[in-house]
């Protein structure tokens, strides 16, 4: 089974529940009973069907930033900072490019027990490929929420204009590039 890792569903609970009591109650409402369950009893531990997850984080998006093209990808960018807060964090503000490409297949499996990660530093070039294989069925709705988790790990990094754009022609090597200007 394709399965995504419940600690993305703990923090779309903390996300609607810090909108306020209103925002929540209307995201339970526009549930359906399955969606709840998954909702309301997630854990960081447990995995869930990729597909559940992707009707959360598209019911969330379309509540949280209604009438926003990029509402996925905003949830994406609150889901790195969530992730990686106090050390993590401050890690990240040093890190490299070549650091976080050798640690982007880790993170990969603490999101998905799916797909192999790979990435590629294009030489002398601002430009990193990150690749996802083994996982045609990763929904297409996770793949826009990875563009802005993406963005808001490499924006941990300092670096300016950062720009990730994804590429859904070819279902077995899912790919996104991520580029940047450098910091003068």
């Amino acid at each position: 089974m394709k399965n995504y890792k419940g600690v993305g569903i703990v923090f779309l609970r903390k996300i609607v529940q810090a909108h306020g009591e209103t925002v929540e109650r209307k995201l339970l409402v526009s549930l359906t009973p399955e969606q709840l369950e998954v909702y309301q009893h997630a854990q960081n531990r447990h995995w869930i069907p990729a597909e559940s997850a992707a009707e959360l984080y598209t019911v969330a998006a379309e509540l949280l930033y209604p009438g926003d093209v990029r509402g996925l990808q905003h949830l994406g960018r609150e889901r790195a900072r969530y992730n990686f807060t106090g050390i993590y964090r401050t890690l990240l503000k040093v890190a490299t490019i070549p650091f976080l490409i050798s640690q982007a297949p880790k993170m990969w499996r603490v999101s998905y027990n799916v797909g192999i990660a790979k990435v590629e530093k294009i030489k002398d070039k601002n430009e990193v490929h990150f690749m996802v294989e083994s996982f045609p069925e990763l929904p297409p709705v996770m793949r826009e929420v990875g563009c802005g988790y993406i963005q808001g790990i490499v924006e941990f990094t300092g670096l300016q204009n950062i720009r990730v754009n994804k590429e859904e022609l070819n279902p077995k090597q899912w790919k996104w590039t991520i580029t940047w200007d450098d910091v003068s």
